[in-house]
C-alpha cells in the first residue's frame, strides 16, 4: 500500500512525499533453494523537491530523501538528479546517491556512494542515442570480520529509433 502526495510550492518548487507499506510473505524450500520466513510488516518513507527551471530553461532537479525500515535492514538514501537541456538536441542527468544500511541479520553496517552520469543526443525527431556512465563505492564494516570494501565501474550504451 503506497499514499503519496504532490504539493506545489510556488511556480519553480514542488514537494513530493510518499509512505508505503509492504509484507513479504515467507516461502518453502523447493527444489534445492532454502525456504524464508515472511517479513511482517515493513515500511518505507520518501520525500522530494523538485525545482524547474533553477538554473537554466529547461532544466530540472530532485533532492530525494528516503528511508526503508524493514526486519532485516534499515536504509536511507539521499540524492540529486539532475536534467539540464542544452539546445535542442543534448540532454545531460547527472546523478548521485549516499546510502547508509544497518542490517540486522548480521549486524554489518555499509556506506555507498553512487555517482553516475546519463548523455542523450536526440536527431531528426525519431532517433536517440544515450551513453551512461556511473560507479560504486561501498565500505562495509562486518563484527568478528572486519571492513570490506568495493567498488564497480559501468557504461551503457543504447540508441533508440521512434516509429
Amino acid at each position: 500500500i503506497t499514499l503519496h502526495i504532490t504539493q506545489p510550492l510556488g511556480e519553480k518548487w514542488q514537494v513530493y512525499g510518499a509512505l508505503s507499506e509492504y509484507e513479504y510473505g515467507s516461502t518453502e524450500t523447493s527444489g534445492g533453494v532454502e525456504g524464508y520466513e515472511g517479513t511482517g510488516a515493513e515500511y518505507s518513507y520518501e520525500l522530494q523537491f523538485v525545482g524547474n527551471e533553477l538554473f537554466m530553461p529547461g532544466d530540472s532537479h530532485i533532492f530525494s530523501l528516503r528511508y526503508y525500515d524493514g526486519q532485516y535492514v534499515q536504509r536511507s538514501r539521499l540524492g540529486i538528479n539532475s536534467r539540464l537541456t542544452l539546445g535542442r538536441n543534448w540532454r545531460i542527468q547527472p546523478r548521485l546517491w549516499l546510502e547508509y544500511r544497518d542490517n540486522s541479520r548480521d549486524g554489518s553496517d555499509q556506506w555507498s556512494l553512487q555517482p553516475s552520469a546519463r548523455v542523450q543526443y536526440r536527431w531528426d525527431g525519431r532517433y536517440m542515442l544515450e551513453l551512461e556512465f556511473g560507479h560504486d563505492w561501498s565500505s562495509r564494516d562486518i563484527p568478528d570480520y572486519g571492513s570490506e570494501d568495493s567498488g564497480g565501474t559501468y557504461a551503457l550504451i543504447s540508441y533508440r529509433v521512434d516509429f
